[in-house]
């Protein structure tokens, strides 16, 4: 028989209020992860358990290695030099919080009242959210709650294991606890693993066309300077909902001498904003001549113009803020608002 959505939902707020109960947070730290390994070659979940130092608490599952770097970005946001804001729609997860009931939608408040649960006081009331790259969070789908009850399932099994047969985890180092399934042994074990990474790794496009990284080469210099940057737009179709929205990144170029935007391009899919931004310098090389310097302020824009600024020999310069571009995005803010 096919659970109905509401016995779903039933099963996932038993399981998140269960591990509550276990108070997680007391023993870890916002930095430790928990990894779960169902089978070899199955995708891992990666939990964090959030409350240890502040009084909100959350458990957030990020799903395989690609979510695994959504929570680098995360940790390595200030070093990076990114906003909150944009770390957040970065992210891809399935969180589970314990809020005010100010926090919630009607609808997720109407499901705790369907499912019988009362909450009173601050910090107390369960909801859970989605977070998808490029889009406003929202609360979860059926499907979506179906894999959060199994990955908070296996969480509760893997407390259970810690607590009965505890093990030396160096997280300060970087490593994580891993409840995983040994084939061989045929049972469910703990133990301490290191990851293949401990940063957040930036992806981007690398040009391998040999043709033009000569023209690159040989661009003749221009005496200008841009300013080039990534941004989440925050333009909302009025006509939908906030709710899983799409959020889309814009492209945005800027002339430090002339203060004017050359580009400010909003961008269909969440993953075209890097190439592009790597096409329209190119553009700008080759038809403009090779500025002396363009100006960032984060890491990844940084990383992913590093090639295109070597080949034509431009300086990049990292730095707190990008004047040109801010003061166009605090007139589009305005305007939106």
């Amino acid at each position: 028989m096919q659970e109905t959505s509401l016995e779903l939902w039933g099963k996932l707020y038993e399981t998140a209020t269960r591990i509550k109960e276990r108070k997680p947070w007391v023993e870890f730290w916002e930095m430790d992860l928990i990894g779960i390994q169902e089978e070899e070659g199955k995708k891992p979940v990666f939990f964090n358990i959030i409350g240890h130092e502040a009084k909100e608490y959350s458990i957030v599952a990020y799903e395989g290695y690609e979510g695994l770097n959504d929570f680098f970005l995360l940790l390595d946001k200030d070093k990076l030099n990114l906003t909150s804001e944009y770390v957040l729609f970065s992210q891809t997860c399935l969180a589970a919080y314990w809020g005010s009931r100010e926090e919630m939608s009607e609808e997720q408040r109407q499901l705790i009242k369907n499912l019988g649960y009362k909450y009173y006081g601050k910090d107390q009331w369960l909801y859970f959210m989605a977070h998808s790259k490029g889009h406003f969070p929202g609360m979860l789908d059926d499907e979506e709650a179906a894999r959060m009850t199994n990955y908070l399932s296996l969480l509760e099994k893997a407390l259970e294991c810690w607590d009965n047969d505890p093990v030396s985890v160096d997280f300060e180092h970087g490593n994580i606890y891993l409840y995983f399934y040994d084939q061989t042994k045929k049972q469910w074990m703990g133990k301490e693993q290191t990851l293949p990474f401990n940063e957040y790794q930036i992806s981007y496009l690398e040009l391998t066309d040999e043709k033009l990284m000569d023209e690159l080469k040989n661009a003749r210099r221009g005496n200008y300077c841009l300013e080039a940057e990534l941004s989440f737009s925050h333009m909302l179709d009025k006509e939908k909902p906030r709710s899983r929205s799409i959020n889309r990144k814009m492209c945005l170029i800027a002339d430090t001498e002339s203060k004017r935007m050359l580009k400010a391009d909003l961008m269909e899919q969440e993953a075209q904003a890097e190439e592009w931004l790597i096409q329209y310098i190119v553009d700008f090389i080759l038809g403009q001549g090779a500025p002396k310097e363009i100006r960032v302020s984060n890491g990844i824009v940084a990383a992913i113009l590093e090639q295109v600024c070597h080949l034509a020999g431009i300086a990049i310069t990292r730095t707190e803020q990008l004047p040109v571009i801010r003061s166009f995005l605090s007139s589009l803010a305005l305007t939106e608002s």
